[in-house]
Order: structure tokens, then sequence, then C-alpha cells
């Protein structure tokens, strides 16, 4: 069974894809993994493909999420994303690495539906 973590996780990554779709992104591959480390998703759009490392909070009491992508994370997912776009023998591509900052907002007691959450698309990492 995934860890609390894990589905937490794998939730922002469906807001992600949710919204990247809604803003016509193509959704290409999810979770791709290498020995080297893990790219979120891969995406086609605005004329590129595009790695996207998604971050996902409940609230800023541990930072915002975008402050999670240290330059250690950042290289390693440029290091996984040449080796899949030379696998698929798109390294003559236009391509760049993005996140996408996801926060819950705090529901409001008196509202029945809760608010969506805050979606910060960042782009060329």
């Amino acid at each position: 069974m995934p860890s609390p973590s894990r589905i937490f996780g794998d939730w922002g990554e469906q807001i992600a894809v949710d919204f990247l779709i809604s803003v016509g992104f193509e959704i290409k591959v999810r979770n791709y993994k290498t020995k080297q480390g893990e790219i979120d998703l891969i995406v086609a759009g605005e004329g590129m493909i595009i790695a996207v490392e998604v971050k996902t909070r409940s609230n800023h009491q541990f930072g915002y999420p975008e402050e999670a992508i240290t330059p250690k994370k950042l290289a390693t997912i440029y290091g996984v994303f040449h080796t899949w776009l030379s696998e698929n023998q798109l390294l003559d591509q236009p391509n760049r690495v993005d996140a996408i900052a996801i926060t819950l907002t705090d529901p409001d007691p008196a509202q029945s539906i809760p608010p969506p959450p805050t979606i910060l698309h960042l782009k060329d990492l």
C-alpha cells in the first residue's frame, strides 16, 4: 500500500495533469524513471518538449512547494530528461524544464465546497 505522502504526491500530480491539459499541453509520459532519478511528467506544448517537476504542499509551514526544487534536484531532472530525449531521438527538438507548484487552500468553514488549490506554473527553470 502506498504511503500517505505518496498518495498526496500522486493527487498533486493529477491536479498538475488536469491543469496542463486544460491549457493545451499533451501529456507524453508520467513518472519516467532511470537509475539517475525520475521526472514526474513529460509534456508537449508551446512548440517544445517539456519535463515537469510537480511539488505539492498542504500549507506553507515547511515553505513554498517551488522552494523544494533544489539545484541538485534540478541537475538530476536535466540529466534524466536528456536520457529520455536521447532514447526517443528528440535531442534536436526545442525543450525546457518547468515546475508546477501546488498549494492547497485552507477551507472556509462557511462554505460547503472547498476552494481550489493554488497552481503556479514556473517555466524554463
